[in-house]
């Protein structure tokens, strides 16, 4: 008989890999580490009773049914330390049933340009320095000196935007075929088809790389493998589908998801193994400093907290032919607690119920490769009511996180 050994509760570490074939076994490795908070498991079989008559009351024996189990964690929103990158947490989120798009290098609105008030002079451009800044921005060229190629001058400016200062720069010479600057690096080469007039006004929208995470409604979302071991004893789940919360109500950026899994095997005693951290970036706390941009319907407001969850239908089941965790319906909704002001500067009380709703916009982090941002085009305002915190008057608005065109009911961006 063995000796006894107790299990400690820090000691504990999770593993998860997407998979290839769903429910097959994508054996995660130290290299699937996911770099935890919070971790706790639960075998969840169904419980079929048997309704034996007797002549004495009591319980009676149940048989479990089914292989589900639940594997919820929470760890930190942080970049991935190269912007166009995919942070270490991108395959949790979509295995959570969200789609990733990745804009690995800056870009530059394909020409023509954007016509502002019907210019007299037109140019067509090829895109050629790489837009190197960390946040989108609209450049503008204004016409300050009339003339055809070689002799037209412009004034080229984009405005302050999330902490990045307004950029001008002034009598830039528009030459055909010679290499025109726009700002971070960005630049063009134009071919000059009309001449200009003074006033004439273009712009030309520049992207920045990144990383987006969207809500997916396909059937065919991605599902994971795991392994956690609590100190020696392992526990395997394949199948993973989940649920996902975006939390910006501490200090630090947080997500947390509950899997709905199957279990591989039954639990065994193995070697933890070790935790690679490798791209798991430390957080960046949450300042004013930090967190340059919050704003509802592009009004500057004090925010407390913003919390947004994805309201994913997991559900597990096991019939003739058939067993599997899949995912039925998504409703997205989330939870804000902002300042209250004056009703003049912001009113909520005016918007409730308004469809379609409110554009939500926070952006934070500075550093290239570490800002997270989250926006919610159209947030419906539902319930509202005020709630007090250190002797202030805040706005407590819940509501449901609207789509627009599908699949776009919110946006995790990553830069």
């Amino acid at each position: 008989m063995a000796d006894m050994e107790f299990r400690r509760e820090r000691l504990r570490l999770v593993a998860g890999k997407l998979e290839t074939v769903y429910g097959e076994d994508a054996e995660p490795t130290s290299a699937n580490s996911v770099v935890v908070t919070e971790v706790d498991y639960v075998r969840e079989p169904e419980e079929v009773r048997r309704t034996i008559l007797l002549p004495t009351l009591g319980a009676q024996p149940v048989e479990l049914v089914g292989r589900k189990v639940t594997l919820t964690m929470k760890w930190e929103l942080q970049g991935a330390g190269t912007p166009g990158t995919a942070p270490k947490w991108g395959p949790l989120v979509r295995a959570c049933c969200h789609a990733e798009i990745i804009q690995a290098a800056g870009s530059t609105q394909a020409s023509p340009p954007t016509p502002i008030d019907t210019p007299t002079g037109a140019f067509t451009y090829v895109a050629a320095g790489v837009y190197a800044g960390t946040t989108d921005r609209v450049v503008t060229l204004v016409c300050t000196k009339a003339g055809d190629t070689g002799v037209a001058e412009f004034t080229v400016s984009a405005p302050a935007i999330d902490g990045v200062a307004a950029y001008q720069a002034l009598a830039q010479v528009m030459t055909s075929a010679t290499p025109f600057p726009l700002c971070n690096a960005a630049t063009i080469t134009p071919t000059v088809t009309t001449p200009f007039v003074l006033g004439d006004t273009f712009t030309i929208a520049l992207g920045a790389p990144h990383v987006d995470y969207l809500p997916y409604s396909g059937q065919d979302t991605e599902s994971m493998s795991f392994r956690y071991n609590v100190d020696g004893t392992l526990h395997i789940a394949v199948g993973g589908l989940g649920e996902v919360e975006f939390d910006f109500s501490g200090r630090i950026p947080m997500a947390s998801a509950t899997f709905t899994a199957m279990e591989l095997v039954d639990p065994d005693d193995a070697v933890i193994g070790t935790l690679n951290k490798a791209g798991w970036l430390r957080p960046t706390p949450i300042t004013k400093a930090t967190t340059p941009a919050f704003t509802i319907n592009a009004v500057d407001l004090v925010m407390n907290s913003l919390k947004v969850k994805a309201g994913n239908e997991i559900v597990y089941g096991t019939q003739v032919n058939y067993e599997a965790v899949e995912r039925l319906d998504r409703i997205s909704t989330y939870e804000l607690n902002v300042r209250a002001t004056n009703l003049d500067y912001f009113n909520p009380w005016a918007l409730a119920g308004a469809d379609p709703g409110q554009a939500i916009y926070l952006r934070h982090g500075i550093a290239p490769g570490k800002i997270v941002e989250l926006s919610l085009p159209s947030a419906q305002f539902g319930t509202l009511r005020y709630s007090a915190e250190q002797k202030r008057m805040n706005w407590q608005i819940n509501g449901q996180a609207l789509p627009v065109n599908g699949d776009d009911e919110y946006r995790i961006r990553v830069r």
